[in-house]
């Protein structure tokens, strides 16, 4: 089901994004691993963190604004297939309805042959109206089913991607913080082997809250499963019905057939 696959793949994006965490303190702070016993050499450590914690931030800036654009791009293309799968499905109906209109219409010319008398031709009438009845019953009740699906699955799309916007905001914000949180220590003088250890923490904590909240909203893909259920229900509801509205209507002709002269 596409409706499934579109909520799994938009849930794994969120990710994505925390493959940046890794490398943002160690990778780009590495020169704090370098230590020595001396006052001198712990403030230029620190100088030369705080110098590079400036283009950091540039940097990590910039691989979030890009992450956060190949998201909604894919997002865009996921949403545009749904819809597409969506059209093609329902030409598959609409065709199917044809060649069906097409067979049945066959069958009352062929059932017509047959009616020679006038009382069989009335019987011919009101069996073709009860099964035309039938049919429309039917299609109308899967057209319903049908649409109560796809509104059902777009709130869940919607409620999903509003709860990846915002693990998205969270995490960035996180981010944000333990990057502004470096700064002013840089300013205030702390530590290097302080400022690092504070900014790697952070991170971690931003990174584990990220992934928490993914495996929350995969979660959701759960949802659809009772949202299939119920429309095959609905369906074979409605087929249930059209099939006993169409053996009595042929109850119905046999019987007035066979009483008519």
């Amino acid at each position: 089901m596409i409706s499934k696959t579109l909520i799994i793949k938009s849930a794994s994006g969120l990710a994505l994004l925390s493959l940046l965490i890794p490398s943002l303190a160690s990778a780009e702070l590495s020169l704090a691993d370098e230590r020595t016993a001396t006052t001198t050499r712990s403030g230029q450590e620190r100088t030369a963190i705080c110098l590079r914690l400036s283009n950091t931030v540039d940097q990590i800036e910039t691989r979030l604004g890009e992450r956060r654009d190949t998201l909604l791009e894919r997002k865009d293309e996921k949403r545009t297939r749904l819809e597409e799968r969506r059209t093609e499905l329902q030409n598959k109906l609409e065709n199917l309805r044809d060649r069906q209109d097409e067979r049945r219409a066959e069958h009352y010319d062929k059932l017509a042959e047959h009616a020679t008398t006038t009382g069989q031709q009335v019987a011919l009438a009101a069996f073709q109206a009860a099964v035309n009845d039938a049919v429309r019953a039917r299609r109308s009740a899967v057209d319903e089913a049908n649409k109560k699906f796809q509104d059902d699955v777009g709130a869940l799309l919607a409620s999903t991607q509003t709860s990846i916007n915002s693990a998205i905001a969270a995490f960035k914000a996180s981010v944000q913080a333990a990057l502004d949180q470096a700064k002013a220590d840089c300013a205030a003088g702390v530590s290097a082997a302080t400022i690092k250890s504070t900014l790697q923490a952070t991170l971690n904590a931003a990174k584990d809250k990220l992934q928490a909240d993914r495996q929350a909203i995969d979660g959701l893909r759960g949802q659809v499963k009772p949202l299939q259920e119920t429309r095959r229900a609905a369906i074979k509801a409605a087929m249930d019905v059209f099939k006993a509205a169409l053996e009595k209507a042929k109850d119905d002709l046999k019987a007035a057939w066979a009483a008519t002269p």
